[in-house]
């Protein structure tokens, strides 16, 4: 038992001193990167940093604004303009890199060559020099794809959304005046001709809960074939069908099926154009396209030069952060306010970490410094009123909200929030004014319809209401965490306005469309008189699911009539119910109108 506690014993301290030698691997190989000279090139829309050279960083920021510029001539409707800034961090190697690379269970993924991070105030870009022009690069342009359809084509079906983005991650740039896109990619064309189609109906239907989405021996028949179908669409009889492409994205809304959509548009139906796909794969060569430019007036705008010890450790750490590892982000941020204590930005990533850290004291501490130093930043405004609205002090953030959106009046995001306050105080007008202020800015943006809806239901506008839910329905799909609850939100803004049969029709699409094993689906069955109301409350097994249950019985009662059953509910919901779910606030604006209407 001695020789098995020593053996124990010595195991422990050999698990430990290689945690311990990893760590410090880390940690010297990220001070290795902090103490090279670290630079900064600025273009319209890029900001590249890192401890690449400085011509390096300049060429990456071409390449990059090269890229979007020809996404926006060959992607239809192409949004490519966003307030969200995109910075790319460049690593001179793979050593300097390798301590910001992702990692799973506190691994690190030593095979990532670079990735994206997308974010709701910034986007990241990490890669090194050593993979820059290869693998890293493809990677990251097909993840930056996605960002931009995101933005474009919110509702893109997946064979869409991943056909594009493998397109056009395949850009080149040939020299300084040439770039070519639509390069074959020939792992796919292997895959193409060594298995079989999927049938074109199947791929048309594949959406991110599909086999086809996530089963590693059927994901590469759909990657494949959603590549070749776009390549085909775009390049095929010199863009003859592009135009057909640009009318089949803008009828993604229209209501009618996959299948439907797809045979008006392209004006053939399914079999032929598998045909058309196979004859298109099976020949030798596929066509690229290049593109020559007389000259690339953006790159004479581009600004570079050094950046400081404190600036590069902000940059660090704040990737760090948004990657979710705070105790290594707080080490390259309190590095950087200890050689810049004027330094603001690190403080507002630092005051995020300490959010996340549960440390909400200390973070508004230290964003109210961070106030103070730059006023001018629209993220510290940001941040405050958010924890401030966090505290009920809502007035207070709508004070903050309002000097973030004179700094930053293209953000969307500050405009929710406002509204989120307004809502808390009761103020549903000016609630609903900050909604459309946040849709003229993002109009495609399915979380501000989402919102928007449940306002314009509390505030009795149902019309707005069922609108609002529709869009979401027709951006996000039927299958979305939240899909249901606007099925039901649709459901009751057609009843406030008096439009039946879509109230019924709703329901029924749902019955059908959506997850019917989950949770609120009880409540849809309820309104469909398919359950009792003593029934859908034996299914609310938690308080978070009897505020939802209560609230729209009540508001369901409401509508019928049944005044006072309604205001058992609803009360119910006023005592008991969680404060912070929507149902709240929309039960006391019921309770409100129903009193006002007995008055």
């Amino acid at each position: 038992m001695i020789l098995n506690h020593m053996r124990r014993h010595l195991l422990i301290k050999a698990v430990a001193l290689s945690l311990f030698l990893l760590v410090a691997a880390h940690a010297a190989a990220a001070s290795a990167a902090v103490k090279e000279n670290w630079s900064i090139a600025r273009s319209k829309n890029f900001t590249v940093v890192g401890n690449a050279s400085e011509s390096d960083l300049r060429k990456m920021a071409t390449k990059l604004e090269l890229f979007r510029y020809v996404v926006s001539l060959y992607l239809p409707g192409a949004k490519i303009s966003t307030p969200v800034p995109t910075t790319i961090i460049l690593f001179k190697d793979d050593y300097s890199f390798d301590p910001f690379k992702p990692q799973y269970k506190g691994k690190t993924k030593k095979n990532v060559a670079g990735y994206f991070r997308g974010g709701e105030d910034i986007n990241y870009i990490a890669l090194s020099k050593e993979y820059g022009t290869s693998g890293a690069l493809r990677v990251i342009l097909h993840e930056y794809e996605h960002f931009i359809i995101h933005n474009t084509v919110p509702n893109a079906p997946a064979w869409l959304n991943e056909g594009f983005a493998e397109f056009y991650s395949t850009f080149e740039q040939q020299g300084e005046l040439t770039v070519r896109i639509g390069i074959p990619i020939d792992w796919h064309l292997s895959t193409l001709r060594t298995k079989d189609f999927l049938p074109l109906k199947t791929l048309l239907g594949v959406d991110h809960n599909s086999p086809y989405y996530n089963e590693t021996d059927k994901v590469g028949i759909f990657y494949a074939q959603s590549w070749a179908l776009v390549h085909y669409l775009m390049r095929s009889d010199n863009g003859r069908r592009r135009p057909q492409l640009t009318r089949f994205i803008s009828q993604l809304n229209s209501g009618l099926s996959p299948e439907e959509n797809f045979e008006q548009s392209f004006q053939t139906d399914l079999k032929t154009m598998e045909k058309e796909l196979r004859s298109y794969t099976s020949k030798f060569l596929i066509p690229a396209v290049d593109i020559d430019f007389k000259e690339l007036a953006f790159v004479k705008e581009i600004e570079s030069g050094p950046i400081s010890e404190s600036e590069a450790h902000y940059q660090m750490g704040d990737l760090l952060l948004r990657g979710g590892r705070l105790q290594e982000a707080e080490e390259h941020l309190q590095k950087s306010i200890e050689l810049d204590p004027k330094f603001a930005a690190s403080r507002i990533s630092l005051a995020l970490v300490r959010f996340q850290q549960r440390r909400s004291a200390d973070g508004k501490r230290i964003i109210e410094e961070a106030i103070i130093l730059d006023p001018k930043n629209y993220l510290g405004h940001l941040y405050y009123a958010g924890l401030l609205a966090q505290e009920r002090q809502f007035e207070e953030a709508i004070k903050s909200y309002k000097q973030a959106a004179a700094l930053k009046p293209d953000a969307w995001r500050i405009h929710t929030g406002m509204a989120q306050a307004y809502l808390s105080l009761g103020q549903d007008a000016e609630a609903s004014r900050a909604f459309s202020a946040a849709l003229r800015l993002d109009p495609k943006n399915p979380q501000i319809n989402r919102a928007y809806s449940y306002t314009a239901l509390r505030m009795g506008r149902g019309a707005l209401a069922a609108v609002n839910a529709m869009i979401y329905l027709k951006q996000e799909g039927w299958r979305d965490d939240h899909s249901l609850f606007m099925v039901i939100v649709a459901h009751f803004g057609y009843r406030q306005s008096k439009q039946l049969n879509d109230a019924a029709k709703v329901l029924e699409d749902a019955a059908t469309k959506s997850n019917t094993s989950s949770w609120p689906f009880p409540v849809i069955q309820y309104l469909q008189r398919k359950l009792t109301a003593d029934a859908l409350l034996a299914l609310a097994t938690d308080n978070n699911k009897q505020t939802e249950a209560h609230a729209y019985i009540g508001m369901d009662l409401s509508i019928m009539g049944e005044r006072e059953a309604a205001l058992a509910h609803l009360r119910w919901v006023a005592d008991n119910g969680n404060k912070n779910f929507v149902e709240y606030p929309l039960a006391l604006s019921e309770i409100k109108r129903l009193a006002e209407q007995t008055q």
